[in-house]
């Protein structure tokens, strides 16, 4: 028997990689029913859940960030809904969480801070928010909220995918569950609590779908969106500016200012001018590790006025974040 050379072996092993690789892009490429879509979807919804779950479930490690804002908006309380002096997030994802746990009554059974009990200009809001959801057993619920981020992220990375023509295929469900998978999604909401990370992502591969598709209004729509939910999202709208037809670079770019400005005018009706700082003034790039380390591994029930304020002024003063995360923070 003829001893095959080097080189034949190579050739060999790769028209068989070749071969395998060429069989599973046909078994992706099959059309999926509707009902197997949803499957899809319902499946890595289940695979993302179990992971979190199982590594010990949505963290509190800089939940008091986006909950602070969560807590006041969920009951009404829209003026302190982002206290002055204070690390917030930016504001889409709080109104949603907080619309979210209004609907789940999360925190009913206990009454929530009147206005007189915040202090003048909500300088006592934090304490009095954190110290009510202690009483009323609220932050295991609010932080169960988070997950709904999640279905942003799938709906994004479907209507990606079918703006691309990989949709309605096997691709759609391998894709989720591969995302559902990785280290970088779940730590979300297991490592850190980042849920607007996931909902930010979504919206900008909303926005790339819509482009992909020619619709550079809803592409701006959602961009600014996205921008309103995590600051990072300009990392997309600027390229998306840049690489538009000519005859779509202004529609883009109106559209997209036309959503903060209503945005932002919303947010100052319905709340107060502490919401349109939280969306417009500063923003601060610090390392997301320093809201947890500087004032203990979960949210105290009270903090001084000065611990708050230093807490502030460090966060401020670091360099880049070295989780990659930005976050707001609101000025006098």
């Amino acid at each position: 028997m003829p001893r095959l050379s080097r080189y034949s072996w190579s050739r060999a092993i790769e028209l068989d990689v070749r071969t395998r690789a060429s069989a599973a892009t046909s078994l992706l490429d099959r059309p999926l029913s509707a009902w197997w879509c949803v499957a899809g979807w319902v499946g890595s919804s289940a695979v993302f859940v179990m992971i979190v779950q199982s590594l010990g479930g949505p963290t509190v490690a800089d939940a008091e960030v986006p909950n602070v804002s969560t807590w006041p908006i969920a009951h009404g309380q829209l003026s302190c809904a982002f206290p002055k002096n204070r690390i917030v997030t930016a504001p889409l994802y709080p109104f949603v969480s907080g619309a979210l746990s209004a609907v789940a009554h999360i925190g009913h059974g206990v009454p929530f801070p009147s206005r007189s009990a915040l202090g003048p200009d909500c300088v006592d809001a934090y304490s009095a928010f954190v110290g009510w959801a202690v009483r009323a057993d609220a932050l295991h619920a609010t932080l169960l909220v988070g997950y709904v981020a999640w279905l942003a992220l799938v709906a994004g990375t479907v209507s990606l995918l079918r703006a691309s023509g990989r949709g309605r295929c096997g691709w759609e469900p391998a894709t989720l569950l591969l995302l559902a998978s990785l280290p970088p999604v779940w730590m979300c909401m297991q490592n850190f609590f980042h849920p607007h990370d996931l909902m930010a992502m979504g919206l900008t591969l909303g926005a790339v779908a819509a482009v992909r598709r020619n619709s550079w209004v809803t592409a701006g729509v959602l961009v600014a969106l996205a921008m309103l939910t995590q600051q990072f999202a300009i990392l997309v709208a600027a390229p998306l500016f840049v690489v538009a037809p000519h005859g779509r670079k202004w529609v883009y770019a109106a559209s997209a200012c036309a959503t903060l400005a209503v945005a932002l005018v919303t947010l100052l009706v319905v709340s107060s001018s502490t919401a349109v700082d939280a969306a417009s003034n500063e923003v601060c790039a610090t390392r997301s590790r320093v809201r947890s380390s500087e004032v203990g591994p979960s949210p105290p029930v009270a903090m001084t006025r000065s611990a708050r304020a230093n807490a502030s002024r460090t966060a401020c003063s670091m360099s880049l974040p070295a989780s990659g995360t930005a976050t707001w923070r609101v000025t006098t």
